[in-house]
């Protein structure tokens, strides 16, 4: 189908618009800064808590099951990655769930965990546990300075200690369970949250004119609850665009399949909203037989930019992998074409990619060719002879058995083999195929003996062709898959004695099938209507 049209049918038909075991709901990021000590001749020690919009509730008294991971450093941590990794990644791989904690600390020389900062912390978030959905009872503190040591620390009310076990883990061992389906956050950054609100900072952030009332929220601003202190309508003030959302960037974790950005990442409001956008994909994501790996719907606005950040992985983004052609079955016939590489990632919306990026995304190869079916073995020649008739032999006469047996049946093809990209197993996870291994045709069958006397053996089956890698590499520059072998001539039956002829059809071997042609790859990008690809 047209990609132009398959969008506005997804457009049209909401049970299009989310692929099941993707996320249906975006956890939007939050952050708190606390202080979770003061000094008199130092001042205040903050602490950065990392937490989810739903976990937060000062009313609540009674703890929760999260876990709260400490993390100390001497500056805030502020890498996208690494927060991505401590704060979302242990979310989607730790079922109870994760608050972060990062306080400021000072190394003084003593053991981590006796250090006098980092036990004040503990008893600190003790206290708020409930508050996060938390545990106090869960608690642990994360040396990244030290091989990712973990300790597990309590604070005792009663006794008013903080007490610590000796490390027997690192952060790897609780971070390390199966990735499975995927899991979604929204990082909402503002602005204006300190200082003067200035009519040039709104108007060169969200470039909606010089009249502020061209800003209020649903025109120049985003309708999204976080910016419910902006009216729709009505009167508007400076001191409204406090914390205005100015950028929204998504963490895609897990596995994926079909992602839409504006239906399953961002939502409509957001995806058409003139917001800069980022995509971060920490994770991978695949096709189906009818759908790409990632999708940008039709309708985006403002600047959108997609980043492939999980590097651990060659190409975490693919798209499915296409179905080598049947091996041939039928007598003398050839084996199947095998299928087209499908589309990796569709852009219906203008969108930004660095090169790093790019490169970890490849178009798909097409699927191996089938085999075609042997060839049927030749008949059988009958037995016979002469035999005396008269005095002394004196004449004869010929006595054939018509016992000629039929070729045996030629052997099937083999099936051509995947093209280059993933599929789904049905186990939360992916099956990727990536070596020529992994992407070989089935071996052709071998051909059934002939019948009675001196039929010929049909034909082994021709192998199926090797699926194609991926487009663009050196061996399949245009991801084309392998074709199929031919069918094996089946072989001669045997010759017929005293003239006596043979079983109807000749005694020659025949023909084999061809093999079927590779299908064809697919380029990593396919533009549609409004679409485009920059490289940054």
């Amino acid at each position: 189908m047209d990609i132009n049209q398959q969008d506005y049918e997804i457009e049209q038909n909401p049970e299009l618009q989310y692929t099941e075991g993707n996320p249906t709901v975006g956890r939007a990021m939050c952050k708190h800064d606390v202080v979770y000590k003061t000094l008199a001749t130092v001042g205040d020690f903050e602490c950065r808590v990392h937490f989810y919009d739903d976990d937060y509730d000062d009313s609540r008294t009674v703890d929760g099951i999260k876990r709260i991971h400490i993390v100390p450093t001497e500056s805030f941590i502020t890498d996208r990655q690494d927060i991505n990794e401590l704060f979302n990644v242990a979310n989607h791989s730790i079922s109870e769930g994760v608050i972060l904690a990062n306080p400021i600390f000072r190394r003084n020389g003593t053991a981590f965990n006796a250090n006098k900062d980092l036990k004040d912390c503990v008893k600190y978030m003790s206290g708020v546990a409930a508050h996060y959905g938390a545990s106090k009872d869960k608690i642990i503190s994360i040396d990244i300075e030290d091989g990712n040591k973990v300790y597990e620390m309590s604070y005792d009310i009663t006794s008013a200690k903080t007490y610590s076990d000796v490390s027997n883990s690192v952060y790897e061992d609780l971070a390390n369970g199966t990735i499975g389906n995927g899991s979604l956050s929204l990082n909402y950054s503002t602005m204006l949250g300190t200082g003067p609100v200035e009519m040039s900072d709104i108007i060169n952030t969200f470039n909606a004119g010089n009249n502020i009332d061209a800003y209020h929220r649903g025109q120049g601003i985003a309708n999204i609850s976080q910016n419910n202190n902006i009216p729709t309508s009505g009167a508007i003030k400076f001191s409204d665009f406090r914390n205005v959302v100015n950028k929204v960037t998504a963490e895609i974790n897990g596995n994926w399949q079909h992602c839409q950005i504006r239906y399953e990442v961002f939502g409509s409001t957001v995806y058409t909203s003139n917001l800069p956008k980022k995509i971060n994909v920490n994770g991978q994501i695949g096709g189906t037989t009818s759908n790409p790996a990632i999708r940008f719907n039709s309708g985006g606005q403002g600047e959108m930019v997609l980043e492939i950040t999980n590097t651990g992985h060659g190409f975490p983004v693919r798209s499915y992998a296409a179905s080598g052609g049947n091996g041939s079955t039928n007598t003398a016939s050839n084996g199947g074409t095998g299928n087209n590489a499908y589309d990796n990632v569709v852009v219906n919306s203008p969108v930004k990619i660095d090169l790093p990026s790019q490169n970890r995304i490849r178009g798909g190869g097409g699927g191996g060719g089938g085999g075609g079916k042997g060839g049927n073995g030749g008949g059988g020649g009958h037995s016979g002879g002469y035999v005396c008739g008269g005095w002394f032999c004196w004449s004869s006469y010929r006595v054939c058995s018509n016992n000629g047996g039929t070729g045996g049946a030629g052997g099937n093809g083999g099936n051509g083999g995947k093209g280059w990209g993933y599929r789904w197993n049905g186990n939360n996870a992916f099956t990727e195929y990536f070596s020529s291994m992994d992407r070989s045709g089935g071996s052709g069958s071998g051909g059934s003996g002939g019948n009675s006397r001196g039929g010929g053996t049909g034909g082994t089956g021709g192998s199926g062709g090797t699926g194609a890698n991926y487009y663009g590499s050196s061996q399949y520059p245009t991801g084309k898959g392998g074709g199929g072998g031919g069918g094996q001539t089946g072989s001669n039956g045997a010759g017929a004695q005293a003239g006596c002829g043979g079983y109807p059809g000749g005694q020659s071997g025949k023909s084999g099938g061809n093999g079927g042609n590779g299908g064809n790859g697919k380029e990593k990008f396919t533009i549609g209507s409004g679409g485009s690809v920059t490289t940054i």
